[in-house]
C-alpha cells in the first residue's frame, strides 16, 4: 500500500490517526527495501546475498523522539509491549519487522539528550542498539513517498555494495 505522495512525516503525524501513520511508515520502509534490492541488481542478483540486509530477519524501529528515526538492526530491542503493533515485511531475501516506538511506548525516549551527544546516538543508546544496518533521520517535512524511499534505498544499496 503506497502512502499519499504528498504526505510528509509532520503531516502524517499531525493530521492522521496512528494507524495511518504506521501504514505510511511501513509502506516507506517496504519501498526503501524494494529500491535497495533493485539497485543491487534485483532480488535474485548474486550480489544481493552478500548485502547486510539479506539473510537473517531484522527489525526496523520507527522511533519518534528527538526527531523521527528509522533504525534497522539485528540487535535485540526492548521487549514488545502488549499494546505495541508490529508489521512484518518480506521481499526476496529481506525479512523485517517494523516496530513503532515513542515515549508512550518507551518512556526513556523522552529523556533529554545530553549536550555532548548526537540525537541519533542517544536514540540508539535508549534502544540498546550497538550495530545498525541503517539509521535514517527524517526531518518534519520529509516526504514518505515511494519516490523518496527509492532515493534512500538506492543510496543505501550503493553504500553497502561499496562496502562502506
Amino acid at each position: 500500500m503506497d502512502p499519499n505522495p504528498s504526505t510528509s512525516a509532520s503531516d502524517t503525524a499531525a493530521g492522521s490517526g496512528p494507524d495511518d501513520l504506521r501504514r505510511g511508515f511501513a509502506a516507506y520502509v517496504a519501498a526503501l527495501h524494494e529500491a535497495y534490492l533493485e539497485a543491487a541488481g534485483g532480488p535474485d542478483a548474486e550480489a544481493v546475498e552478500d548485502l547486510p540486509l539479506a539473510g537473517e530477519p531484522f527489525t526496523v524501529a520507527i522511533v519518534g523522539g528527538h526527531g523521527m528515526h528509522v533504525v534497522a538492526t539485528r540487535d535485540q530491542l526492548p521487549a514488545v509491549l502488549a499494546h505495541e503493533q508490529l508489521l512484518h515485511g518480506e521481499l526476496g531475501p529481506l525479512r523485517w519487522t517494523v516496530r513503532f516506538l515513542d515515549p508512550t511506548v518507551l518512556e526513556r525516549l523522552a529523556d533529554p539528550v545530553p549536550d555532548a551527544v548526537e540525537p541519533s546516538v542517544h536514540v540508539c543508546e535508549v534502544l540498546g542498539v550497538t550495530a545498525t544496518l541503517y539509521h535514517l533521520v527524517l526531518g518534519p517535512d520529509s516526504a514518505l513517498s515511494p519516490h523518496h524511499a527509492m532515493h534512500a534505498g538506492s543510496g543505501l544499496a550503493g553504500a553497502h555494495l561499496a562496502g562502506t
